[in-house]
């Protein structure tokens, strides 16, 4: 994370991504395949589908979600500030948003 600066991407249901993510944290509801360095989080809703590599400090998933991928875990990432800065105020938080189907993509957001 650089300058204080939260980055989050959110894929919503139509997404269809192919490429790599870097995020602070991620929230997918459609698919990816391909690489995701979540640092603090990621997040799977009903339906989502991931395939590939997770990097990531957190990882949950809803039921109906579903993932292939070789998932590596650092809990060391999730620490008591992470766990506060997901209750404060989002007003100071970037966002990206993501078109869908969008193929062969680099994201990173911090």
């Amino acid at each position: 994370m650089a300058d204080g600066i939260n980055g989050y991407v959110f894929l919503d249901a139509s997404t269809d991504f192919k490429g790599e993510i870097e995020a602070e944290r991620v929230v997918l509801e459609g698919k990816i395949n391909g690489v995701v360095h979540a640092n603090k989080g990621l997040h799977l809703k009903s339906g989502a589908h991931i395939e590939g590599v997770i990097h990531t400090g957190n990882f949950t998933a809803e039921k109906g979600a579903s993932c292939r991928s070789e998932l590596y875990i650092n809990a060391d990432k999730v620490d008591q500030e992470s766990k506060k800065e997901a209750d404060k105020d989002d007003s100071d938080v970037e966002y990206a948003q993501i078109p869908s189907r969008t193929p062969n993509r680099k994201i990173s957001l911090f």
